[in-house]
Parts: C-alpha cells; sequence; structure tokens
C-alpha cells in the first residue's frame, strides 16, 4: 500500500505530503500572490485543535497572518454590498463546533498573534460537558 501511495504522489509531481499541501495551498487561493489578490474574502473553518497540533496550527496561523488581512466575521458581514476590493486578501476565521481544545489550544494562540476569530459553540457539547 505504502508504494501504491508514493507512486501517486509521484505522479502528480509531489515528492512529499508537505509538497501536496502546498499544492493544495496555492490551488484554493491560499497561496500565490495573484490569488490572494482576487477580490474575494476566505472564511477558513478549522474544527478540532488537538493539542499535539497546536505547533502547526500556529505556524499556519502565523503564515496567514503574513498573507491576508484576518478581520472578523461581523467586519466582513458588514462589507457585504460594498465595491469588491474591500474584498481582496480578507480572511475569516471560524472554529466549529464548539470542543473545548478550541478554547484551550486555539485560543490562547490566537491572542498571542493577535489574530481575530469566530468561535461556534453547540449547546449539546456545553451540556455534555465537551
Amino acid at each position: 500500500m505504502e508504494t501504491l501511495k508514493a507512486a501517486s504522489w509521484m505522479r502528480a509531481g509531489m515528492r512529499t505530503p508537505r509538497s501536496a499541501a502546498l499544492a493544495l495551498a496555492y490551488w484554493s487561493g491560499m497561496a500565490g500572490r495573484a490569488c490572494r489578490e482576487q477580490g474575494v474574502a476566505r472564511i477558513l473553518r478549522y474544527h478540532g485543535t488537538p493539542r499535539s497540533k497546536a505547533a502547526e496550527l500556529e505556524r499556519q496561523l502565523r503564515y496567514l497572518k503574513r498573507h491576508f488581512t484576518v478581520v472578523s466575521l461581523g467586519e466582513l458581514a458588514s462589507a457585504l454590498g460594498g465595491p469588491a476590493a474591500r474584498f481582496a486578501r480578507k480572511l475569516v476565521l471560524t472554529f466549529d463546533d464548539g470542543l473545548r481544545n478550541n478554547l484551550e489550544v486555539a485560543y490562547p494562540i490566537l491572542q498571542r498573534l493577535g489574530l481575530p476569530a469566530t468561535f461556534f459553540v453547540c449547546p449539546g457539547n456545553i451540556e455534555h460537558r465537551k
């Protein structure tokens, strides 16, 4: 199975999983100057943020902070109906499902980097202390 996976990476012109992640970021408009400067805003949704992935999350957020103007969901909503140029390079971060690790792992990183984000909380998770 590992040989099959390696062969598919090679055929796709990607030597490592890191290359695939960079290619995905470029194709999705998260990387590459031309893509970032299109007059569209982006909303990036995170779900669980496990403690074991905190360093990776921080690297991603630092990259986003360098290459985009990270705004709150409210700020983006307020800009609706305005000129498209107001959306260029805008990015909203959301953390879905109301998981505790979003608060324990992601929130301190966001605070340290000075990034706004929206956290969606599920009432059922509160009742079950998740």
